[in-house]
């Protein structure tokens, strides 16, 4: 492979042109498979080394024109002069003309601080436009990213905003299409450039914002009620969580002048929560990949991972063990003091409901859901009486139980025999989970039977993290069958 270097014109040019000959530097070593390369191999290998040496050289000395040439043309920041006059003038940042290109952001800036902002806005445009297939609700979803986009403006000179912009690119979208449905050689040198922008450390490519659950809210609710709307969710591009939580403070009255007294708890902690891997691995045909490309594959590819997701997470946020795994709420409550127990053995009445509701403390009263199975539910509604009708007990019109809001979880225990623990009470912004934004894709390029013998399917694997803890567990009723009755 050789480039006509004399034809590049720009900056930007001669970045590609560099990055197709490192594409090309890859393709050769996977073709000589850890062999020595053929003497038209070497040859070819030596000619790019030589031209990336060159091509080196020429950025660099454009990249110090471009410099030199901004800093000489750069006004002082927001200051215009007419004559002898000067006055401020507005620092408005426009959008480039192709909103995906994110080195033309930087001409686009006085300051690189204001690279962020800039960013930000350019995410915020596409998020209105962007299509969002596994979304079941788009307007929920666009509001998703748009908190996201915020939260996150100026970690990183934007890092989030960055990978909207990046990955929602149609040229990268293109790239990942392609790579997922038969690898790194079915993506064409033109394309690999896009690719690498947003491949990990471990070999992973990020999968576009607009089908990647972790950006995506890609349930309605009836999967994971835990995901959607109970619990705290917080997202971090960083390794770990760590938030101050404490019991409370303590207020007083004074009398004018008086010093106010040290009110900090003695409770005080830094819980930290730092995510662990999940994954998950989707096959397909090698003739289902030739018979409808890579544009069927990526379509499908984003609604399967996403929905693998929410079934592992609904089942693990209420019953993980915490090992190797979230600590699901359950797991977390079972057998510590925010039990309280059925007033009798081996079963479930009216009264345990109330008990429950009762327990539970003034301070979180006020936001407390219930959380529970279908049918549990359903058992609730026949303790109903002529003084107490059903609908006053539960309501699955309204979603009700005794007046709180009732989400359905048919991942909490179903059954009301001893050691059954079928029923949560309180306030779930104390529990939260943690989503570190991204989900990375590798492709498997032959799955193999237990006997070493290839199957003829070619595979995607996907990566995420997240995980799950309390912030107060004393936020929290668990009914317990049976436990001291």
């Amino acid at each position: 492979m050789t480039i006509d270097l004399k034809s590049l014109r720009g900056l930007d040019a001669h970045r590609s042109a560099d990055a197709e000959l490192a594409a090309r530097l890859a393709e050769l070593e996977s073709e000589a498979d850890g062999r020595p390369f053929s003497a038209e191999q070497l040859a070819e290998f030596e000619g790019i080394l030589a031209q990336r040496e060159e091509l080196a050289g020429i950025v660099k000395e454009l990249e110090l024109r471009q410099a030199a040439v901004a800093e000489a043309t750069q006004k002082p920041n927001g200051v215009e002069t007419v004559g002898e006059a000067r006055f401020n003038a507005p620092n408005v940042i426009s959008a480039p003309d192709n909103i995906f290109d994110l080195s033309a952001y930087r001409q686009q800036v006085r300051d690189v601080e204001d690279l962020p902002q800039a960013y930000r806005d350019g995410a915020m445009r596409i998020i209105e436009k962007a299509s969002l297939p596994v979304a079941p609700d788009t307007d929920k979803a666009r509001a998703r990213l748009a908190d996201l986009v915020e939260k996150h403006k100026d970690e990183e000179y934007g890092v989030v905003s960055r990978r909207v912009i990046g990955t929602t690119a149609p040229i990268y979208q293109e790239a990942w299409a392609r790579y997922v449905s038969g690898g790194l050689q079915a993506v064409p040198s033109r394309l690999q450039a896009a690719l690498q922008t947003y491949s990990d450390a471990n070999g992973g490519v990020a999968i576009p914002v607009t089908i990647d659950p972790t950006f995506v809210l890609t349930t309605d609710g009836a999967v994971n009620p835990l995901r959607d709307g109970m619990a705290r969710v917080e997202t971090i591009t960083t390794k770990q969580w760590s938030p101050v939580t404490t019991g409370g403070v303590t207020a007083t009255y004074a009398v004018e002048t008086a010093a106010a007294s040290d009110a900090a708890p003695s409770d005080v902690a830094s819980p930290s929560i730092t995510p662990i891997r999940a994954h998950v691995s989707v096959d397909f045909s090698a003739e289902y990949s030739e018979d409808y490309g890579p544009a069927a594959i990526a379509s499908e590819l984003g609604r399967l991972i996403a929905d693998a997701k929410n079934v592992l997470e609904a089942e693990k946020f209420v019953n993980g063990s915490g090992s190797g795994e979230p600590l699901g709420i359950v797991f977390a409550l079972s057998g510590g003091a925010s039990v309280v127990p059925s007033a009798a053995p081996n079963a479930f009445a009216l009264t345990d409901v109330d008990s429950v509701e009762g327990d539970l403390g003034d301070r979180f009263i006020s936001r407390a859901q219930w959380l529970a199975a279908r049918k549990i539910y359903q058992l609730a509604r026949a303790f109903g009486t002529a003084g107490q009708p059903a609908n006053s007990i539960y309501d699955p019109m309204s979603g009700t139980l005794r007046g709180y809001r009732a989400r359905i979880s048919n991942n909490m225990d179903k059954t009301t025999t001893n050691d059954s623990e079928p029923l949560l009470f309180g306030d779930f912004n104390h529990f939260v989970i943690v989503d570190r934004l991204g989900l990375s894709t590798e492709f498997i390029p032959m799955v193999f039977n237990g006997d070493g013998r290839p199957l003829g399917r070619r595979g995607i694997y996907a990566r995420w993290r997240n995980d799950t803890g309390l912030t107060t567990i004393n936020a929290f009723r668990l009914l317990t069958i049976g436990a001291g009755s």
